[in-house]
């Protein structure tokens, strides 16, 4: 416990504040057996250990606030390093455009500008990949907007984080720093401890993209994956959602009206055949299932 730690190191250094004037009588008996010059310099602090007790108590007390803020800082960095979650893949650049910014202004017509711009700053290489986002109902980024729907990845029974269940404190309990990061980062746990992405929050991990997304941003080159897209099927990268070769979309609409937003049916279950990338795919900063172009529309959804 870090207050038990720190109630015990100030209850340390008093003490041996306390100790100082005793102390230095020890060391001036000692100083007879030093050289001329550390002997006459013990021996004189000893003499007056009413001046010399404050100033290595002073001395003591500025080295022992040093250590700690010292020991914090590298100990928060430690801690940081531990944790630290990307927001994007290595070795990537994204360009994110609002459609809606600048009070109904279309700055995507500058994306080729803008395309140009990056690659002549930035040393980009290799292919480019275009991310649409998707969304249910009405578009909570529209100006008119105050809410918009949502599409969510329902996890099947059984695929529960063991964290987040009854035992779930017991569990952390028994774990060490390593083990439980380790747990986080498996594909039940992953989206537990995820924040934003530069992408979207995992609650918008769901975008359209095509192969070229799966090779360019996520790194996942499998001729299934990208074939499964050109059939119209999505491609999920985390497993944890999947059952049997299947996942469940649970789609639900608002739309904003004169009295706030209403909703415009019950949200709707949707069961669709999918591509399942492996494990190591489940923690892909911002995207966790791929919708191929002409399946969007399919379900309803606009992009």
């Amino acid at each position: 416990d870090s207050l038990v730690v720190a109630a015990g190191s100030v209850v340390a250094e008093l003490g041996v504040l306390a100790l100082v004037p005793a102390l230095v009588g020890a060391c001036g008996r000692l100083g007879r057996r030093l050289p001329l010059t550390p002997r006459l310099a013990l021996r004189d602090a000893a003499r007056n250990r009413g001046r010399t007790a404050p100033a290595v108590s002073a001395v003591l007390a500025a080295v022992a606030g040093t250590v700690a803020v010292a020991t914090y800082s590298v100990s928060l960095q430690a801690e940081q390093r531990f944790g630290y979650v990307p927001s994007l893949q290595p070795r990537t650049v994204a360009l994110m455009v609002d459609a809606y910014a600048d009070q109904g202004g279309h700055p995507e017509k500058a994306l080729p500008a803008l395309r140009r711009t990056v690659e002549r700053m930035l040393p980009v290489s290799g292919e480019r990949a275009d991310v649409e986002r998707v969304w249910a109902g009405g578009d909570c980024y529209a100006q008119e907007a105050v809410e918009c729907g949502s599409i969510e990845l329902v996890r099947p029974r059984g695929n529960e984080c063991p964290l987040r269940g009854p035992d779930g404190a017991r569990i952390a309990a028994g774990l060490s720093a390593a083990e439980h990061r380790d747990l986080m980062r498996t594909p039940r746990c992953v989206d537990y401890g995820i924040g934003s992405s530069i992408i979207g929050d995992i609650e918008d991990s769901t975008v359209v993209g095509d192969a070229r997304l799966l090779r360019n941003y996520i790194g996942l080159r499998d001729p299934a994956a990208e074939r499964a897209l050109a059939e119209g099927r999505p491609v999920l990268l985390n497993p944890a959602y999947a059952r049997g070769g299947r996942l469940t979309l649970k789609i639900t609409g608002l739309h904003s009206g004169p009295t706030g937003p209403r909703p415009d049916q019950k949200p709707t279950r949707v069961s669709l055949d999918t591509y399942t990338a492996p494990d190591s795919y489940a923690d892909t900063p911002g995207i966790r299932l791929v919708l191929p172009a002409s399946l969007a529309p399919r379900l309803g959804l606009h992009t």
